[in-house]
């Protein structure tokens, strides 16, 4: 895994007769240098400068010649700070009867969630 803001590289190598042309995806998606993913010029490294949320997934090279196709995988995981994502700022409740206070976050990994009232920790009822 890699902090988010880092940078961090993918390496290639592959042998074969003939020499097999490598190219990269990131979650399926065929990867050219486009914005902080960055291809060498012979395919051999995949820069990911700075990391951000979005570029976790996984990572393949794709080798490939007349003889056949191999490849590897990796995973890219993205240690983030916690986050609370902004939803609703007013819960409307009926006296006697449940109420569902939502709490969106994002992080990695992923972040315990925690509610106190007046500044004690609610107890766990799920």
């Amino acid at each position: 895994a890699i902090i988010l803001g880092q940078c961090t590289r993918f390496v290639c190598t592959a042998r074969g007769n003939p020499l097999p042309a490598l190219s990269w995806r990131h979650d399926g998606k065929k990867l050219d240098s486009l914005g902080n993913f960055i291809v060498s010029p012979n395919a051999t490294v995949v820069s990911v400068c700075p990391v951000k949320r979005t570029s976790a997934g996984r990572v393949i090279c794709r080798a490939k010649n007349s003889v056949g196709t191999t490849k590897a995988t990796a995973n890219l995981d993205v240690i983030s700070p916690s986050d609370i994502i902004p939803g609703v700022n007013e819960i409307v409740g009926i006296v006697g009867r449940t109420a569902l206070l939502p709490c969106n976050v994002t992080g990695y990994p992923r972040p315990k969630v925690t509610w106190s009232k007046n500044g004690s920790e609610i107890a766990d009822v799920s």
